[in-house]
């Protein structure tokens, strides 16, 4: 028996566009990443937490932008349109104040493929926007 891998499997390319697409008209840079320390300690690890906090990337530029991108990347697929985009808050060192970060859920059926679809996805979020 030989096994085949295929990286071109349509409904794959789809998977990864949904959601390279919600960041459509953010421009191209350098990724800004910062990691923040435990609040409880000056050690990277917080021993006495064992929490890291990280900050990734640089803020979105216009997250009403990533919300339309949303409802076309929806129709497109399909589906109706969502609640209004989820954000949660995260203290940005680089900004020095709390920035709102967008939440999406990805769903996809079992074996369907979805670890290499996060992988790719993550190829092209590095390549279309330096993340």
């Amino acid at each position: 028996m030989k096994l085949q891998f295929d990286p071109n499997q349509d409904f794959q390319l789809e998977a990864v566009s949904a959601i390279t697409d919600l960041l459509d008209g953010e421009p191209l840079g350098a990724p800004d990443f910062a990691v923040l320390r435990s609040r409880a300690d000056s050690g990277l690890l917080g021993a006495s937490l064992g929490v890291l906090e990280a900050a990734c990337n640089r803020p979105l530029t216009d997250l009403e932008r990533v919300s339309s991108n949303l409802a076309r990347v929806q129709r497109r697929n399909g589906l109706a349109d969502s609640e209004p985009l989820h954000t949660w808050s995260v203290v940005d060192p680089m900004l020095g104040h709390s920035r709102d970060c967008p939440q999406v859920s990805v769903e996809m059926e079992t074996g369907t493929g979805k670890t290499y679809v996060y992988l790719r996805t993550i190829h092209e979020l590095a390549r279309r926007y330096g993340y």
